[in-house]
């Protein structure tokens, strides 16, 4: 009688102990944990315990368990039939389709999944296609299915299924690089962070990310006969945690006010400070729903007032100017000649100083030299 997958240990733990060049497998990880907050079907991601990653499903009233194998440089040409069958010195069970489908022996509905970064030859390509898609009805898997079996004879898993039933429900994913995983992902933390109804600028968008990828690797390191359950991160759990990320990003001044910290430490008065947080927080709202600045637009001129504030900072600290007050006129003076540059000044003039102040506040400018704060 079968048991459940939340109580069966690992059919393998050597991954755990060999994470060198698991980067891409991590990046991967990182993209099922931001899929589980926009898509509620998906409950839990499992790192490395069981297969790479596993996937928890809510499927009506029961559960369904995607085991997912990540392959990255391991070949050199498109991924055939032979490949995905060839044997380690011709042992049963140890192709990538048998170890695939070895995994098929709990309680709960078995699907797979093969995340590779080369491509498929045209043989396989028709599991690219989504599973149960009328492209992959049984005849059309036909011709694949006998190439199979007459590589992998008798092959079955722990739960009697046969080589038909692994082609039905294994997708075929090609992600082509580490970085085109990266990119996509980075993508889907933007729309994660803009669905919550919050803004974050580029650099903390990449920030959010890596620590959402320390969350899967530290899953991955972590050991099952010492803590099964620190492998699995669920939904609500991670769902609160990417929230509390984003806050703590969005409203530093929850935590603590670093915008009216360096402004004081720069003897700017009181008034201006406070017009100073109010711009940043026009600025903010400008990022996040745009009346004035287009998203376009809004990025180049970010990226200006950033290269601006660059200039100036690498001027201070060489002693081209006094700190302090005299440098944060200084650094709204320039400003204004930029804002003045960009579209014959029709950028207005709280975006600019908004987003510098929004920058002070991530701790990215100052307005005194360096003393390594």
């Amino acid at each position: 009688m079968c048991a459940s997958i939340h109580v069966m240990p690992p059919l393998e733990l050597g991954g755990v102990y060999a994470r060198i060049g698991m980067s891409f497998q991590d990046h991967v990880a990182a993209g099922f944990l931001m899929g589980m907050v926009a898509d509620d079907r998906l409950l839990e991601v499992w790192c490395e315990n069981q297969d790479d990653v596993t996937l928890i499903w809510r499927h009506d009233t029961s559960q369904v368990v995607e085991f997912v194998q990540v392959k990255s440089a391991e070949l050199d040409h498109l991924w055939s039939v032979s490949e995905l069958c060839r044997r380690t010195n011709g042992r049963a069970g140890t192709s990538v389709l048998e170890r695939s489908l070895a995994y098929d022996r709990a309680d709960e509905v078995a699907t797979f999944r093969l995340v590779t970064t080369r491509d498929v030859a045209k043989e396989l390509a028709i599991l690219k296609n989504p599973c149960h898609s009328a492209s992959r009805d049984s005849n059309a898997l036909l011709p694949l299915r006998r190439r199979i079996e007459t590589a992998l004879p008798n092959v079955k898993s722990p739960n009697g299924h046969d080589i038909l039933y692994w082609l039905e429900n294994a997708l075929w994913e090609v992600r082509h690089s580490e970085s085109a995983v990266r990119a996509d992902n980075l993508l889907g933390v933007s729309s994660v962070v803009h669905l919550s109804g919050e803004y974050l600028a580029p650099d903390q968008i990449e920030d959010l990310y890596e620590r959402v990828r320390k969350i899967a690797y530290d899953a991955a390191l972590a050991k099952w006969s010492v803590d099964a359950d620190s492998k699995r991160v669920r939904r609500f759990d991670f769902a609160t945690r990417v929230r509390k990320l984003v806050m703590d990003a969005n409203h530093p001044s929850l935590r603590r006010n670093k915008l009216r910290d360096k402004l004081v430490a720069a003897n700017v008065p009181l008034d201006v400070i406070d017009g100073a947080q109010r711009h940043r927080q026009a600025y903010r709202a400008e990022r996040l729903q745009p009346r004035y600045v287009t998203t376009t637009a809004a990025d180049l001129v970010d990226l200006e007032v950033d290269t601006v504030l660059s200039g100036l900072r690498a001027q201070l600290d060489a002693g081209a100017h006094v700190d302090g007050i005299l440098f944060h006129n200084r650094c709204v003076e320039d400003l204004e000649m930029l804002r003045l540059e960009l579209k014959k000044g029709r950028v207005p003039k709280f975006y600019v100083q908004g987003c510098m102040y929004d920058i002070t506040d991530r701790c990215l400018h100052r307005f005194t030299k360096d003393r390594h704060e």
